[in-house]
């Protein structure tokens, strides 16, 4: 018996203090069970801002306090474990949406879980800048700086939108079109001071978005490419001409040195000018267009225009001319 109860009270001294390191204070703060540790963690979901809300995969998730970073996957989840309590940023960011940030506060929580909503960046799908020339019958000209932009936004929550060049003091407004579904804006040069548009020639216009929650996006720049400043000759009929249908449109050619097409248009001369013949498209190699439609006895206008390759548009003076 002696010698039995000798092998039993080591063991049984090592199971009491097992016993009492298990009951023991846990003081570690790093101690996972300790209800002190300094240990925490935050989860949480990316979605778009967008309905329906979709997980985004791919969006940097950077937690600013632990230098820690974790980048989503399909499921738009992202996770961060045992970091140390401390309030602080996180800082979301994900190509084509605006970056984001939320503010993670502990308090007694342990563990905290969120969802992100990013806002998609506004889509630029068409940007022009084109100039538009008027030669009147009354020997004047007016210039013309035509800005059009188709802009796709998953949210729909454009406040506004403009072009900006601080070079030339321009930051001006687009309207909406609802027809055309164009943002765009007709700028006359003289309004502005400008003597025609050469001088806005290869100068970058920035298009700025505004959101409905004050960020302003710079989605396009864009620049005029050319000024079509020349008029077109008319051979016949000619400025005050008597014509007997069937007959022909006389023009000159143009030596622009670039593509370009014309266009036509006949107008009464009666009252609000109806228009009685167009055609669009005519080439350049094209000096002269048959009329076999009679429209009758009186007076008419006719006028050209001339069109190029970027959409720049110069309208010729018109004729006036008589049908007997």
């Amino acid at each position: 018996m002696v010698n039995l109860t000798k092998k039993l009270i080591p063991v049984t001294l090592v199971l009491l203090a097992a016993v009492i390191a298990c009951n023991a204070p846990r003081t570690n703060p790093l101690d996972p069970d300790n209800e002190n540790n300094v240990y925490v963690s935050v989860e949480g979901t990316v979605l778009t801002d967008s309905h329906p809300r979709v997980p985004v995969e791919g969006a940097q998730i950077y937690w600013k306090e632990g230098g820690r970073q974790f980048i989503t996957g399909a499921d738009g989840i992202f996770r961060f474990e045992e970091i140390i309590r401390e309030d602080g940023w996180l800082y979301i960011n994900r190509v084509g949406f605006t970056p984001d940030s939320q503010y993670i506060e502990w308090g007694l929580d342990k563990n905290i879980e969120t969802e992100i909503f990013l806002n998609s960046l506004p889509k630029l799908e068409l940007f022009r800048i084109l100039s538009r020339i008027e030669h009147s019958q009354y020997d004047t000209t007016k210039y013309e700086l035509v800005v059009n932009a188709k802009i796709n936004d998953d949210e729909n929550d454009i406040d506004s939108v403009l072009i900006f060049n601080e070079e030339l003091n321009l930051y001006t407004p687009l309207d909406y079109n609802f027809n055309t579904k164009y943002f765009e804006q007709y700028i006359d040069a003289s309004s502005r001071g400008w003597d025609d548009l050469e001088i806005l020639v290869g100068k970058n216009i920035d298009l700025h978005v505004k959101d409905s929650y004050g960020n302003i996006h710079n989605i396009g720049t864009e620049s005029l490419k050319r000024v079509i400043r020349d008029d077109i000759n008319y051979k016949s009929p000619a400025e005050n001409n008597y014509v007997t249908p069937p007959f022909y449109l006389k023009w000159d050619t143009l030596a622009t040195g670039h593509d370009f097409t014309f266009s036509t248009e006949i107008r009464s001369a009666e009252g609000l000018k109806p228009l009685v013949f167009s055609q669009d498209n005519i080439p350049s190699t094209v000096l002269q267009l048959q009329i076999s439609k009679n429209f009758g006895s009186g007076s008419y206008y006719w006028q050209f225009a001339v069109t190029d390759n970027y959409g720049n548009i110069a309208r010729s003076k018109p004729a006036q001319f008589k049908i007997e």
